[in-house]
């Protein structure tokens, strides 16, 4: 199976066994403790602690780490973005009109870290929790702000629908360029000029476009036949059940957070 974002892997591992609201609200809390880290030490307690949580999935971290893959551009362009964008400190390269300085390279340095360990824990929740799981889940613990008018229901569906949709279009993608391939086109884009790589990027994007506008007419009149109304109450074929276990990764989660905010820099 392709490594993609978004898709579920069905393992049994410990975090496969988590009750969703669990791993819901512990990555919530993790992403928040993230930007807590400010040195060497706490990133490097980061760093250890997200492969830990990959290797308690039971899947293989070759799995992982390309389903993460293409967030690296991400990455680097805020890490680019910090180098030239913050001015203060020492400067380490001077190439006249471009100014590089310590401070900016390490703040980027640290974005960018804390950018792609967001990225992977992440990916976690939905390599080890079904759609339905998350959204169920969502759901559960948004459901107290029903009575502030929040739409809870209608929030989830869009999520759960876009977690389902990211795997859908990377097949699609993948298909695309088999039969483009098929035809005799070469897709390196060493190959190509600037205009050329314009026009591949038209032959992938209309027919990707295509087959979304199709996916979603599709499920929208499934859904339709079905009786699916918003903002009614629905039942759920599954119910969640908090264990002991869920609580330990809360408490874990909550002692890494103050164990960081000890090691990091006033």
């Amino acid at each position: 199976m392709k490594a993609t974002f978004g898709r579920y892997i069905e393992v049994d591992s410990f975090l496969h066994h988590l009750d969703a609201r669990a791993k819901i609200l512990s990555i919530t809390l993790y992403t928040v403790i993230i930007f807590g880290a400010n040195n060497f030490w706490t990133t490097a307690l980061l760093f250890a602690f997200t492969f830990l949580i990959f290797w308690l999935t039971g899947v293989r971290l070759r799995y992982i780490f390309g389903s993460i893959r293409y967030a690296l551009h991400m990455v680097l362009f805020v890490f680019l973005l910090h180098i030239l964008t913050v001015k203060t400190g020492v400067v380490l390269w001077d190439f006249g009109w471009i100014e590089i300085y310590q401070a900016g390279v390490i703040s980027g340095f640290y974005m960018g870290v804390r950018l792609l360990i967001i990225i992977g824990i992440s990916s976690i929740l939905t390599i080890t929790t079904p759609p339905m799981q998350i959204t169920d889940g969502l759901v559960s613990l948004l459901y107290p702000f029903r009575k502030i008018g929040f739409p809870v229901h209608e929030w989830a569906l869009m999520l759960s629908l876009a977690l389902r949709f990211i795997p859908m279009l990377s097949d699609e993608m993948n298909r695309i360029a088999k039969a483009q391939a098929a035809r005799g086109l070469d897709l390196r884009l060493g190959t190509f000029s600037v205009r050329q790589r314009i026009h591949l990027a038209t032959v992938f994007l209309i027919p990707l476009f295509a087959q979304a506008f199709r996916s979603a007419d599709m499920l929208a009149l499934a859904m339709d036949a079905r009786g699916y109304e918003t903002g009614r109450s629905r039942t759920k074929a599954r119910q969640f059940h908090w264990r002991t276990q869920d609580t330990l990764v809360i408490l874990t989660v909550v002692g890494l957070g103050i164990g960081i905010w000890f090691l990091r820099d006033s």
